[in-house]
């Protein structure tokens, strides 16, 4: 986006972002997972444009996390996938263990 775009008081910002995700494995796997996961959220949060990466164990169902994940944009969040972490952690390691993944992308109601 031009500066130009962004200093006009008659375009909207654009919406903040927010992903909620579930992961679930198998109560073996859940230590291996929680692992990827921490690597992912320490590398996320440092990424332009991501404000929160947080992840969740479940406390009744060993092997299920939730994640929350809010970006300033959607051009944030699809940087985010598009990232190197992103495919070494998430498509090459976790999806190779099988991990079972529900993610919304949600955004501001009322804007």
């Amino acid at each position: 986006m031009s500066s130009a775009a962004r200093d006009d008081p008659a375009r909207p910002a654009p919406a903040p972002m927010v992903v909620v995700a579930v992961w679930n494995t198998t109560p073996e796997l859940a230590s291996e997972v929680a692992s990827i996961l921490c690597e992912l959220a320490r590398a996320s949060v440092g990424e332009a444009g991501c404000s929160l990466f947080d992840v969740f164990a479940s406390t009744e169902r060993p092997g299920r996390f939730v994640l929350f994940e809010t970006y300033a944009n959607d051009e944030a969040r699809l940087s985010h996938r598009a990232s190197e972490h992103f495919h070494r952690l998430v498509l090459d390691r976790a999806l190779s263990l099988g991990v079972d993944r529900q993610v919304d992308i949600c955004e501001p109601v009322g804007r």
